[in-house]
């Protein structure tokens, strides 16, 4: 959880374009940037119905992951330090596996006081409406 470059570079090996929307900066899921780039950056949900549709155009298999930072989200640095506590208490704890996930996302969920559900709550909104946004400029691309 959290481990961005190894993020991008699977993204990467897996050859799905990585895109910010309005940042350079690559979101980390309950904060709107960090330390990590994106490759490349679109300013609207036009300009991205147009790199879909280029990408299909090239007949690439792979989706385009259109990173969307989070409206009112948490600094990279204290959800990186609850991601570190969670990460030893696992560790201390021996949960590994597929259980790691769920209890990483739980432990900060508890060491945040809910805020990290708050702040995925509202990711999930923003993403469903630029989702929604998209898919409007896209309609209007193939009319």
């Amino acid at each position: 959880i959290l481990n961005l470059p190894a993020t991008l570079e699977r993204f990467e090996t897996l050859g799905v374009p990585v895109v910010g929307y309005r940042t350079s900066s690559l979101p980390a899921f309950h904060s709107p940037d960090s330390p990590y780039s994106v490759p490349s950056r679109l300013e609207s949900p036009e300009q991205t119905a147009l790199a879909h549709r280029a990408a299909r155009s090239l007949e690439l298999s792979h989706a385009l992951l259109v990173m969307n930072p989070t409206p009112d989200g948490i600094p990279f640095a204290k959800v990186q330090a609850w991601a570190e506590a969670a990460n030893h208490e696992a560790r201390r704890q021996g949960i590994h596996g597929k259980d790691l996930t769920p209890f990483l996302l739980a432990r900060i969920a508890e060491i945040s006081s809910g805020e990290t559900v708050r702040v995925n709550a509202i990711l999930l909104r923003a993403n469903a409406h630029l989702g929604g946004e998209i898919a409007v400029a896209l309609s209007k691309l193939e009319k």
